[in-house]
């Protein structure tokens, strides 16, 4: 059985602000589409954004893989992977309103504020 990665963001600034410093995790029915949402993102940005992203970071997202498959005594058999969302992150940001983590007045200030 494949389980899904169990996604938390952590908001940095002005995403902080917003949301209380309060981690959004992200439902377990909504993380095929988060992961999607994230690849498409990676897949449509250019070099250049790809570098800008660095500077325009606005949450981490801190995710977590079990690999079932593997023996529970394996050391890769939970791995975990940090990444950064960025402005540029406009798969993610429609998924995050689409699916009410966040409102529009949200996301616009956060792509304000880190611009």
């Amino acid at each position: 059985e494949k389980k899904l990665p169990q996604a938390t963001i952590e908001a940095t600034r002005p995403m902080a602000e917003l949301i209380e410093r309060q981690p959004v995790e992200i439902q377990p029915g909504d993380r095929a589409a988060f992961l999607e949402a994230v690849q498409a993102d990676y897949q449509e940005m250019s070099d250049y954004q790809m570098f800008e992203s660095e500077y325009l970071t606005c949450a981490n997202v801190d995710m977590q893989v079990e690999y079932p498959h593997l023996p529970s005594y394996n050391r890769f058999r939970d791995r975990h992977y940090p990444f950064s969302i960025s402005v540029y992150n406009q798969n993610v940001f429609d998924l995050l309103q689409e699916r009410h983590y966040l409102d529009a007045e949200t996301v616009e200030y956060i792509r304000e504020g880190a611009r």
